[in-house]
């Protein structure tokens, strides 16, 4: 048995700024509707999710869904190539520290595979860091949870950690059946993770996110069972 890190994006590997451009409302402009922001926080949500929601609040067809998803990938592109995401505190230490570990590192993300890509490349994130065959992607669910059983299906008999910076990556890693490493900056959030987490930090650069490391590798950090792996391959449909 292995061990394996599932790792989120926005939040987690990359800081989430407050006011940056809506992408979505673009992307229901760029098909032609009057964009309509919903009610609601979307932190979180899965992209498919996401998209839902802007859909059914500018009054168009979910079955347009899809078309809306490529519009976004397109938008982002653009995008994060002029205003890329900035880094995590401590992210390229926490990164080298799961590979010298010889640990497998995969991605946990609400993101559509083409935004995850853009955001990491753009960033300064090699995306071949992350084995993609294992990895998971919200553009192809609703509901995150589904992430989580699709990666503990994904990862043979790997004991998995997954490292997020809301509740709702915590349900993920419970339907995982993973230890779950909290990354937020908020006290209030860090304190709601903290009464499920191995341990909550408020960036990747705090000695408590290593330790936590040495905590699952020593066994001491919860366990997992898990079921077929895959090889380096694109991210494919959680189907």
């Amino acid at each position: 048995m292995g061990i394996a890190v599932y790792w989120d994006i926005d939040g987690t590997l990359l800081l989430s700024p407050p006011g940056r451009a809506d992408l979505f409302l673009q992307a229901i402009e760029g098909l032609g509707g009057t964009p309509v922001k919903p009610a609601g926080r979307r932190e979180g949500l899965t992209d498919r999710r996401v998209g839902e929601l802007y859909l059914e609040a500018a009054g168009m067809s979910l079955d347009r869904l899809d078309d809306y998803l490529a519009e976004l990938d397109v938008r982002s592109a653009t995008y994060y190539l002029e205003h890329p995401r900035a880094l995590m505190p401590g992210v390229h230490d926490a990164l080298a520290d799961v590979a010298a570990r010889g640990w497998r590192q995969a991605l946990m993300s609400g993101n559509t595979p083409s935004r995850i890509r853009t955001k990491l490349f753009t960033a300064g994130i090699d995306p071949s860091t992350f084995d993609m065959a294992t990895s998971v992607s919200g553009g192809f669910v609703s509901d995150r949870r589904e992430l989580g059983g699709q990666a503990r299906e994904r990862s043979g008999d790997d004991l998995l950690v997954v490292v997020g910076d809301t509740p709702h990556d915590l349900l993920a890693a419970q339907a995982a059946d993973a230890v779950f490493i909290g990354v937020n900056a908020d006290p209030a959030v860090r304190d709601e993770l903290a009464k499920s987490a191995l341990v909550v930090v408020e960036t990747l650069a705090d000695p408590a996110f290593a330790a936590a490391l040495d905590r699952v590798a020593g066994g001491t950090g919860g366990a997992a069972t898990a079921r077929a792996a895959g090889a380096d391959q694109p991210i494919t449909p959680n189907a």
